[in-house]
């Protein structure tokens, strides 16, 4: 059941979802979590202190895609973290799994609270809420390629069995490398500033990043590009044009 009194929220098996910005999936989860059996509110930041019970709720902090991205974002994040910490000892982290490490690092008084990656999956979720240990063995693979289009259908055709990012831009990779775990590079032979062979080379160089493996995407399908992929010694290659199912197999035998 859900109480107010003077400006208290008080709830039995109570989650708090906060967020600087009401939305449709949020409504989801707040279903989603209804369905379980728990009374949820959301609730924005100019409305979080006068909702602060302080017995026992779960308070999840709902952060927005572009938080890293958004100065005015992040500072209305920082400034409803700070209020939460100083309240309460149950806080939930909800963001995408790109930005956690550079959150982190940014807002540190949070690294101690559980994180739970978007999109979400409501028993990873439901987990961190029991405080329940979960043991998160998706792997994360990284699609780099200038053309967004190919790279969002390659995002669609994983996304249901991996945690994928995608970058654009070759001269971006090594220092998201350094930042973010991966376990595989998809990676297009042909680029502007740095080709896929530089940035191999790149990665390759990087001691602590050499070990991560790569597998070319190509659109050229010749004698002279098969030879050259072989001689890298790359963990193998993927004509474009092949089929979502190929592709599939061809990332199983990474792992």
């Amino acid at each position: 059941m859900l109480y107010k009194g003077k400006g208290v929220v008080y709830l039995e098996k109570g989650i708090v979802i906060v967020s600087n910005q009401y939305s449709i999936v949020l409504k989801v989860v707040e279903k989603k979590l209804a369905a379980l059996g728990y009374n949820v509110i959301t609730v924005e930041g100019d409305d979080l202190q006068s909702e602060i019970s302080g017995v026992g709720n779960a308070y999840l902090l709902y952060l927005p895609a572009d938080v890293m991205d958004n100065s005015s974002a992040f500072d209305e994040i920082v400034r409803i973290s700070d209020v939460l910490f100083k309240n309460t000892v149950d806080i939930i982290l909800i963001g995408e799994q790109k930005y956690h490490t550079e959150f982190i690092e940014k807002v540190p008084f949070l690294s101690k609270y559980p994180w739970v990656d978007r999109p979400l999956d409501m028993h990873t979720l439901v987990s961190a809420i029991k405080h329940e240990d979960t043991q998160d063995d998706t792997k994360n693979i990284l699609i780099v390629d200038d053309d967004p289009s190919y790279a969002r259908i390659v995002k669609a055709w994983i996304k249901d069995y991996y945690k994928v990012a995608m970058i654009n831009e070759s001269s971006e990779v090594v220092s998201f490398l350094e930042k973010n775990k991966v376990d595989l590079i998809l990676l297009d032979y042909e680029m502007p500033v740095f080709n896929g062979p530089q940035v191999f080379g790149m990665i390759k160089e990087n001691s602590e990043l050499s070990g991560i493996p790569i597998v070319f995407l190509t659109g050229v399908d010749s004698e002279k590009t098969l030879n050259e992929l072989t001689e890298l010694n790359g963990d193998g290659y993927f004509f474009k044009n092949t089929s979502r199912d190929k592709l599939l197999d061809k990332i199983k035998e990474q792992f």
